[in-house]
Formats: C-alpha cells, structure tokens, sequence
C-alpha cells in the first residue's frame, strides 16, 4: 500500500490510520515507519532480482531522460523496454539515480554503470532527446560496448532520437507562425484565471451565452505542443464567452503587466516608472480637502507640524485608493476651483 499509493512511511503512524486499523482487527499491531521503510526496501530487493533474471536472455532497448527535482538535485532515469517470448511488449524502470557530472561522458559512464550492474549485455539502441549532450552520451556507449559478443553492427546505429521530441520541434516551429494569436489566447485564460472573481464573472457570460460545453479552461506548458493544442481546443469552444468579457471588462494595464513582466524584464521596470506618473494633480490637491477638515474653526491653533502629522498619517493609514475614492478627488478639484473664483473670501467676510 505505502509504495504502490505513494505514502510517506510516516501514514502508518498517523492517528487516523491507526484507529481505522484498530476496528478492523484489534488483535493487529501496526508496524513502525522504521519497519515499513526496511520492508519497501526488502521488497524491492526482492522485485530487482526477479526483474534481473528476466532481462537476462532479452535484447533490450534503452530511453533515458534527466530531471532536476525541487532540492535542485540532477536525477536520470534508465528505463529498458523489451519484448517477451509471449510477444508482450514489456517495461519497466531500471535506475533512478542522482547524477552529479552532467557532461556527456559523466552520464555515459553513468548508464554503463547502471546495465553493468543489471547484468545487461544485449543493448539494441538507446533513445535520448536532441539535445547535444546526448550526442556524446552515444559516442560514449558506442565506444565501451562496441565490442561486446551481442553488439548488432559494432552499434553504429545505437543512438535513435526521440521521435515525440522532434515531433514538438516540428510543430513548434510552425506554430510560431501564429505565436502573436497564441499568446492573446494565453493571456486572456491566464487573466479569467487569475482571480476567483473573473473566474465567476467568465462563467457567468458562459451561461448568458447558453454553451453547454462542460469543457474547463486549461493553460498550456509553452515547450509542450499537444498542450497547446488542448488550450485551443477548448478556447475556441469559449469564443463568444470571451467577447462578452471583453465588452464587459476594462482592460487592466497594471495587472497586464504584473503576469508578463517576466517576459519583459527590463522593459516592465521602465513602464514601472512611466505608468506611475499622475495625469493630474487631483491627488496632491484632495490632500487639500483633508486640511480644510482638520483645521476647522476650532483647531485653528494647531502648529504646521503638527496639521503635517494628521494628514500624512490618514493618507498613510488610508492608502488603499478605489473609484470612489478619486470620485471624492474630482469633487474636491471642483471645490478648490469654486474657492479659487473668491468664494472664500466672501465665507471669511
């Protein structure tokens, strides 16, 4: 249960799992995380030699992929493929190693470690992606196994390229031709996506517009093409849900640039800059309205410093600005200009 679901050891501890296990057999004493990890070591163990005698008379073909987890740790993942004397087509993972030399012949020499230990002296190929590195990785095997009694043709024709992985070259290259309607279509799910409230307001217009698709809004991963196809598949189906969004929101400038600074970022900290620049003085001037009301008739006698401190510690504390609030900033700049046609005056005398 633990390596099959893919438990922590810790699961057999929890409290839960203990009474649940408790009602079902009383008589039963749950093992310690300690045991149950020496028990998932046993049992691989005991998998790797049944595994070991199988592959012992197969011609097996190799794939293999690096990866970088979470900890920033580089692992490679060895996996044969074969066919049985059933005619099944069988696979299954044979190392899963943390590498630390990631030149080409680091992970060559890796590999050869990896079937060495396996006993496996009937390689037919290796499939690995297009990147350079790889190219060496072959020249490596080639090299150290060329000679070996089962080599087909001193392994000329060992390394074979990912199929899948020039298949999304291929498309990738052609759907560059449409990157700008792309990204457009990428942006506006990001957007719906980014907020539960658009996301509300996107299945709002979903139901105004009565498309029944049960389909959900997915972003795709930009180097996978077949996810980008699923992305547009299902944006096309939303066609009209968009243009009604669109009709109903206001194009947010500000947010346009919080989710694609990364793709700018030097251009992002000039429109920093430039996008913080007032287009009136209509801030400066409400900070007039708030003086009026705090110098009153009766506080006439507070010190400048003192009006300073009042002012600047309510902007301070009320700083969150809505429409509203620059509302009330219009209605004041209506006020000052009535005081400046000498109305004050008049209130004076």
């Amino acid at each position: 249960m633990v390596v099959v679901d893919e438990l922590s050891f810790k699961f057999v501890e929890n409290e839960g799992f203990r009474s649940f296990s408790n009602q079902l057999e009383p008589r039963f004493k749950v093992p310690s995380r300690t045991t149950i990890s020496k028990y998932c070591i046993n049992l691989f163990t005991s998998e790797r030699k049944k595994l070991k005698k199988q592959l012992r008379s197969e011609r097996i073909c190799l794939t293999t992929y690096t990866w970088t987890s979470i900890q920033k740790y580089g692992y490679m993942c060895l996996t044969g493929h074969w066919i049985d004397k059933e005619w099944r087509l069988q696979k299954s993972i044979l190392n899963f190693v943390r590498i630390i030399d990631h030149t080409g012949e680091g992970l060559g020499n890796e590999i050869l470690n990896c079937i060495t230990e396996w006993g496996i002296k009937k390689i037919f190929t290796i499939i690995m992606d297009n990147a350079s590195v790889n190219d060496v990785v072959a020249r490596y095997l080639t090299r150290k196994t060329k000679e070996w009694k089962s080599t087909i043709l001193e392994h000329e024709f060992l390394q074979v390229r990912c199929s899948a992985h020039i298949l999304n070259l291929i498309v990738k290259e052609g759907l560059s031709e449409y990157n700008e309607s792309i990204e457009k279509i990428r942006l506006a799910i990001k957007y719906v996506k980014g907020s539960s409230q658009r996301l509300e307001k996107f299945k709002k217009c979903v139901a105004n517009a009565e498309i029944s698709c049960k389909s959900l809004l997915c972003l795709d991963v930009e180097t996978r093409w077949n996810s980008t196809y699923l992305m547009l598949e299902t944006a096309i189906k939303f066609e009209k849900t968009f243009n009604e969004l669109e009709d109903q929101t206001n194009f947010d400038i500000l947010n346009w640039w919080r989710l694609n600074s990364y793709r700018f970022p030097i251009l992002s900290q000039v429109a920093r800059d430039v996008l913080a620049i007032p287009v009136s003085t209509v801030a400066s001037e409400s900070a007039f309205s708030t003086g009026g009301r705090i110098l009153d008739p009766f506080r006439s006698s507070l010190a400048p410093k003192t009006v300073e401190a009042l002012i600047c510690a309510r902007d301070w504390l009320c700083c969150k600005s809505n429409l509203n609030e620059i509302e009330e900033m219009l209605i004041d700049v209506d006020k000052y200009e009535e005081l400046d046609k000498g109305k004050v005056f008049a209130i004076l005398h």
